[in-house]
């Protein structure tokens, strides 16, 4: 019965959305499709909610036992797990539940798929306002394979991967101080954001306004941090990022992400950091060019393409760091229809690591197919933004 509330719920939640966006089909066969795609989409979330153990399962445990034993909030003021501080205003919500609070924390994951989504057909209506685009990029989005798993494996993706999305949407629009503060936003919900952060010098806003740009951040970053300083947390705890770097680098180590170490363990941290540097400066310097001022969908492309690089490039990144850029690259799908190959490569490596991670025994995948696959994808995605015209 608990499953039936929170499916109608959410499914209430997306129509909503799409009626609010104007995107709804008025009535007949095309309003009956979305409903349906959307009880799809939903009810293999709920589904499979129960049946995914992983190590992300057993760190929320110990998250939520910590924050229930502190009695909620207050937990803030000394947790050093391997959750930044946004997450953890989340979990120390969740805590006062008295059953089921990982499962309450995958329905509101569910939420932030939505908005997530949501973000994602708002960067189509940036640089196009046809509505068909927007409303397949918002139902495909939540049936991304690789997104289902990771919301119910409880990998909370979504939480931050929606602010660097609507990010994107805004500064395409030009409205760069509101993008900066939800990256900023982002960064205190997820620190590893701070790896793309440079690549949106390649929209023309961000780099006409630098200044003003970095001080909207700081103060999205900052805004978040203020309830756990007003509920006592140290600076030490807070600064440079976050807490428990040891804890969550053997969380992330966990998840295994189908990039460059899968391919060879032995490689060395430098090499991966230098790689995704080159790639990212050559990105940035090929796109302040002239010739790609005004074409808004290569900037696009670069971002998606950077967020590729760095899940596949960096130390320490998971499979969670791919499923975070799924909501870009459906975007730029239905503004380029010629990269949807390229895109369907990435996603299936981002579903083969996701689903061997969490059902090893069904999915027997060597990460390094799924590696191989992400490679290509990337290979396509450059392509486009240092050659095309």
């Amino acid at each position: 019965m608990e499953k039936l509330i929170i499916l109608a719920l959410t499914v209430s939640a997306g129509c909503g959305l799409l009626y609010r966006e104007g995107l709804m089909p008025r009535k007949g066969v095309g309003r009956s499709g979305v409903f349906v795609l959307l009880l799809l989409a939903m009810g293999a979330r709920c589904v499979l909610a129960g049946r995914t153990p992983s190590a992300e399962e057993d760190a929320l445990l110990d998250a939520l036992s910590w924050f229930r034993g502190a009695g909620g909030f207050p937990g803030v003021r000394y947790y050093s797990g391997p959750y930044a501080v946004g997450m953890q205003y989340l979990l120390a919500a969740c805590a006062y539940t008295p059953r089921g609070s990982v499962y309450i924390f995958k329905c509101m994951e569910f939420l932030g798929d939505l908005l997530l989504a949501w973000c994602g057909q708002r960067c189509v209506r940036s640089v196009s306002g046809k509505p068909r685009p927007r409303l397949w990029v918002f139902l495909f989005m939540l049936l991304l394979p690789s997104g289902i798993l990771a919301s119910s494996g409880g990998m909370g993706t979504s939480f931050y991967a929606l602010f660097p999305t609507l990010a994107a949407a805004l500064i395409l629009s030009g409205r760069f101080a509101l993008g900066g503060a939800l990256l900023g936003a982002a960064v205190a919900f997820q620190p590893m954001v701070l790896w793309v952060l440079p690549v949106f010098l390649v929209f023309p806003a961000v780099r006409e306004n630098l200044g003003r740009t970095l001080l909207s951040l700081a103060g999205g970053y900052l805004l978040l941090l203020l309830p756990a300083l007003l509920l006592g947390r140290s600076g030490e705890l807070l600064f440079p990022f976050w807490p428990g770097l040891g804890a969550y680098a053997a969380l992330q180590k966990q998840r295994g992400a189908p990039g460059l170490y899968a391919i060879s363990p032995a490689l060395s941290r430098a090499a991966g950091i230098a790689a995704y540097a080159v790639l990212a400066g050559l990105t940035i310097f090929r796109l302040s060019g002239p010739d790609a001022v005004h074409d808004r969908r290569r900037q696009l492309c670069a971002l998606v393409f950077s967020a590729l690089a760095a899940g596949a490039l960096l130390p320490g990144m998971s499979a969670g760091a791919l499923v975070c850029a799924d909501g870009l690259a459906m975007a730029l799908c239905a503004l380029e229809a010629g990269l949807i190959p390229a895109v369907i490569c990435a996603e299936a490596a981002s579903f083969g690591a996701m689903a061997g991670h969490l059902f090893p025994a069904l999915f027997p995948l060597p990460l390094y197919w799924a590696a191989a696959l992400l490679f290509l994808g990337m290979l396509f995605l450059l392509g486009n933004v240092l050659f095309k015209r």
